[in-house]
C-alpha cells in the first residue's frame, strides 16, 4: 500500500465533524500499518493527546513500513499510562521499518513520566530499524529508555545515517 500526502494536515482542528471518533480509530487501533507513507514534504501539525493510553503516536503499530519525507510541528503528548511506547511518529514496530527524511521540530514534546520507551521517531521495537536523513528537536521525557530517535530496542539492527538531533531528553 502507498499513501501520499497532497497537502499539510492540521490535526488540532477539532471543528471537523466526527474528528474524535476518527482519531480514536486511527491512532489507538491494534491494526498494524504496512506499506509506505510518503509525506511529500508536507507538515503534520498539531498531533495532540492528553490522557492515559497505551502505544501512542501518529501510528500505533507499524511493520514492513517506510515513512518518508514528512515534517511534524506543534505535537504535544502528555500521557499518564504505565504502558510502553509513546512517540511522535510510531509507537511500536512489529516488523522491519524504515524512516527517511523525518523532521520533528522544537515545538514537539512528549511527557510520559510512567512510560518505558519514549522517542521522537520510534518508541519500541525488536525488529530492524533504519533512520536516514532525519532531524529531531523537541523535548522528550519518560520513566526510562527515552531518546530522540529510539526509545527501547531489544532485537534486530539499528541504523542511523546522516541524521541529527538536538533534543532535550
Amino acid at each position: 500500500l502507498y499513501f501520499k500526502l497532497v497537502k499539510d494536515i492540521h490535526l488540532n482542528d477539532t471543528s471537523k465533524e466526527n474528528w474524535k471518533e476518527t482519531a480514536r480509530n486511527w491512532v489507538w487501533a491494534d491494526v498494524r500499518f504496512v506499506g509506505t507513507f510518503d509525506g511529500d514534504g508536507h507538515t503534520i501539525n498539531g498531533l495532540y493527546f492528553n490522557g492515559n493510553q497505551k502505544r501512542f503516536g501518529l501510528f500505533s503499530y507499524i511493520g514492513d513500513t517506510l515513512i518518508t519525507n514528512v515534517k511534524f510541528t506543534n505535537a504535544y503528548i502528555n500521557n499518564t499510562t504505565s504502558e510502553e511506547g509513546q512517540a511522535i511518529v510510531a509507537a511500536q514496530a512489529s516488523a522491519k521499518a524504515d524512516f527517511d527524511k523525518i523532521y520533528i521540530d522544537e515545538t514537539c514534546s512528549i511527557n510520559a513520566p510512567n512510560v518505558k520507551g519514549v522517542a521522537g521517531i520510534i518508541a519500541r521495537s525488536n525488529q530492524d530499524i533504519n533512520i536516514t536523513d532525519s532531524a529531531v528537536f523537541g523535548s522528550f521525557s519518560g520513566k526510562s529508555h527515552v531518546g530522540s530517535f529510539y526509545g527501547t530496542h531489544w532485537g534486530g539492527s539499528q541504523t542511523i545515517k546522516n541524521s541529527f538531533s538536538a533534543s532535550d531528553v
